[in-house]
């Protein structure tokens, strides 16, 4: 904390012989050029340069082996950082780049591992990211709220976490490759744009409405992917082989509108509690109170009501319930 919220601090001299940078350093400084970091640093801890909302680049050097969490958060006007070849890191931390608004390019460790919990954070301009093929896990909310338009998913991914990517609204179409053992919840929802999610395999574990309904999942006929789709009501198109082993894609099932199953519902009803006869004096009925559609508009709604909207979107699940003439419903 040598420098702590030190305004008028606008460069920095890093000493060829500085192996660590501490907790919260030049956190609050405005430093106007990019730091040159000596070959000799090998950890910048936690918050180091939070909070510089004039710095614009950052190049980290091959000596680096750690980075703590947080380290550029808020860093406003941050465009680019690259992490060189060489370097060591296999950790991406929590809330690395949170909030840098601006930050439009990055190049990231040709060794990643894991990109933490809200990593990238509302990087609002960051539009595209080469992830390495060696990245095996994406935090929770780690793209939340980004630019990106297209997404390649590292071939050797295996879990994505809750709201990995959600609100990431230019993304058009997704392939989850086969590495993949767990998505969570709300991974690529709220991505309103995003018209095709392919799943070709079976996840061991798929969190609760992973994309919006206007998402067409592709997956395989009567796989758990085609079970999940059902379950949540999204519209799904399966993948087939031909004989000569090409995949091709065939158009199964659409959705049944909430209108449709409240035309059908009001039918039974009218049917089951106000026919004439026996059935005149009380019947049963099944209700059910869905909300799902709110799902896709959360940004939309108070933080202090979103603890009130169920994940999976229902309010009451199919229950039957009896009557007599002459009650409400």
């Amino acid at each position: 904390k040598c420098l702590l919220n030190n305004g008028k601090v606008h460069s920095v001299s890093l000493p060829a012989a500085c192996r660590v940078i501490g907790k919260q350093a030049f956190e609050g400084c405005q430093f106007q050029k990019q730091v040159r970091f000596p070959d000799t640093l090998i950890e910048i801890k936690k918050r180091a340069f939070a909070g510089n909302r004039r710095l614009r680049a950052a190049v980290l050097p091959d000596s680096l082996e750690k980075i703590g969490a947080q380290c550029f958060r808020e860093c406003s006007k941050l465009k680019r950082v690259e992490f060189s070849s060489g370097s060591r890191c296999r950790v991406i931390p929590e809330g690395i780049f949170d909030s840098c608004l601006n930050l439009e390019e990055v190049c990231l460790p040709p060794h990643t591992q894991q990109i933490e919990k809200r990593a990238f954070y509302r990087c609002k301009e960051l539009h595209s990211i080469a992830l390495p093929d060696s990245v095996r896990e994406i935090g929770e909310e780690a793209f939340y709220f980004c630019g990106i338009e297209e997404l390649t998913l590292p071939s050797n991914l295996r879990v994505i976490g809750d709201s990995a990517f959600f609100r990431c609204k230019n993304l058009r179409t997704v392939y989850v490759p086969e590495s993949v053992r767990e998505i969570g919840r709300w991974a690529f929802h709220g991505c309103s744009r995003l018209e095709r999610i392919e799943i070709l395999h079976d996840p061991d574990e798929i969190g609760p409405w992973i994309i919006n309904r206007s998402c067409t999942i592709v997956c395989q006929k009567g796989s758990k992917v085609d079970e999940y789709a059902q379950e949540f009501g999204f519209t799904t198109e399966y993948a087939e082989l031909s004989e000569d082993n090409k995949m091709f894609f065939v158009k199964s099932r659409t959705r049944v509108t909430a209108a449709v199953c409240m035309v059908l519902f009001l039918c039974s009803f009218l049917l089951s509690g106000c026919g004439g006869g026996a059935s005149s004096k009380g019947g049963n009925c099944t209700i059910s109170i869905e909300c799902s559609t709110i799902l896709d508009h959360m940004e939309d709604l108070k933080e202090t009501k979103k603890e009130f909207v169920p994940q999976d979107g229902w309010i009451l699940k199919e229950t039957q319930v009896s009557f007599k003439s002459g009650e409400t419903v």
